[in-house]
């Protein structure tokens, strides 16, 4: 969701000049009515919240690989909102109340001008309607849905990929072992090697495992320098082909 803001009319810098009205009226015999002091008390509350928990959008900067992640930030959001949010819709609550209170101690004074009657009236309101904008958490949840959707979608088009470069990987090493050609293991390395290695990276299970050894078999320094190089490497390659395979099922 974006990030609730706290309206204008709810803050005491605001309050404190509408307040400054009426205390110019002499003899009024108003007192003092909290508002001042729990519009601060609402700031502190507010402050209090990590809001950004609160949507999977701004919870995760970039979007995570693991579903698993998408869960716990859930976890996470819900426990923000139970522990820290109802206590800002409390806060509310009780300025409303207040505001209230002082919109009829206002109306009852004949002193009191109209307007202020019913800029109290308007601090109970907007109190009111954020107490209430912030009651729902179905907008939150489905963010965290949808982002989990994605996660999973990625997860299975990368593992598409993978399928896809292993597909190609054993009648390439077969025809460079059959023929080692320098020209032809840079296209090998090029179009199969690399892309399989950023395919893996992208996968959190596979990445421990197996990121390492082809992030090696992509780099410019693993390349071979002379036709003499090309079986010995691709007997590296084959070697961890071959555990990939095993893994992912292919």
């Amino acid at each position: 969701m974006a990030i609730p803001t706290i309206p204008q009319i709810l803050t005491k810098a605001d309050w404190d000049r509408e307040k400054g009205i009426i205390a110019k009226i002499p003899k009024i015999g108003i007192g003092e009515t909290g508002i001042g002091a729990q519009m601060e008390k609402l700031k502190g509350t507010y402050n209090a919240v990590d809001w950004n928990k609160l949507d999977a959008r701004t919870a995760f900067p970039r979007t995570p690989s693991d579903p698993a992640q998408v869960d716990e930030a859930l976890k996470e959001a819900k426990a923000e909102y139970a522990s820290k949010v109802e206590k800002v819709r409390a806060e509310l609550r009780v300025l409303q109340n207040l505001a209230e209170k002082a919109a009829a101690l206002f109306k009852s004074k004949t002193l009191v001008p109209k307007t202020s009657t019913e800029h109290a009236k308007k601090i109970a309101t907007a109190a009111d309607l954020m107490a209430v904008q912030l009651k729902s958490m179905d907008a939150e949840l489905k963010s965290f849905a949808d982002m989990k959707d994605r996660v999973i979608r990625n997860r299975e088009a990368g593992l598409k990929a993978i399928t896809s470069y292993m597909g190609k990987m054993a009648p390439a090493i077969s025809a460079l072992e059959s023929k080692p050609d320098l020209e032809a293991y840079r296209s090998f390395n090029k179009e199969i090697v690399r892309g399989l290695s950023a395919a893996i990276k992208a996968q959190k299970e596979l990445a421990p495992t197996f990121s390492g050894p082809w992030a090696t078999f992509s780099s410019d320094p693993y390349q071979p320098k002379d036709v003499g190089q090309i079986k010995p490497k691709l007997a590296q390659v084959k070697q961890e082909y071959l555990k990939l395979k095993a893994a992912v099922g292919s």
